[in-house]
């Protein structure tokens, strides 16, 4: 009986891994979220980026469904905290009087007083920390292609974007 259990469950995750792999390409997105903490404590489902740098116009870039991993910085372990599939982002600049489509950062609980005006939404958001997937990557950037850094990284994160979704439940939000 266990052996027959066993069989199935292989036959089931080798066709998930098919159906995922059959899948229009998604990129993997790296996306610094300092200590993490505020990531943590999110009450909705966005993380909120600064304006500065490029940060806007690597945002338009990532297309519904990519993959976000959410990194804490090297001072608290460069540690991969959380992925979440990506789903749109909204401009809170461009909601100066009434907030339709962002929601207000105080609404998260986030400690401290950082504006971060570029909110990205995502859906299915695992965590990710008891997997201790460490990684440091040197580039200053707080959003990076993950293909950019594929062969100085020793994580393999679609591999385990695989896994989590067969394996693992997302956060309830």
């Amino acid at each position: 009986m266990k052996l027959k259990i066993m069989v199935y469950s292989c036959i089931k995750y080798v066709k998930y891994i098919m159906q995922v792999e059959l899948q229009p390409t998604r990129k993997h997105w790296i996306i610094r979220v300092g200590d993490g903490e505020n990531l943590k404590k999110s009450k909705h489902p966005f993380w909120g980026i600064r304006k500065g740098g490029n940060n806007l116009c690597q945002v338009k870039k990532i297309n519904q469904g990519d993959v976000l991993w959410f990194l804490s910085n090297k001072l608290f372990g460069g540690k991969i905290i959380g992925m979440a599939e990506y789903t749109h982002f909204v401009d809170a600049d461009n909601e100066p009087l009434i907030q339709i489509d962002s929601i207000p950062e105080e609404k998260q609980e986030w400690s401290g007083n950082i504006s971060s005006p570029i909110q990205l939404f995502y859906t299915n958001f695992y965590d990710t920390q008891q997997q201790s997937l460490s990684l440091i990557i040197q580039c200053a950037a707080s959003i990076m292609n993950y293909d950019r850094f594929i062969h100085t990284i020793s994580l393999d994160l679609k591999f385990h974007y695989i896994n989590f979704k067969f394996y693992a439940l997302p956060k309830q939000f």
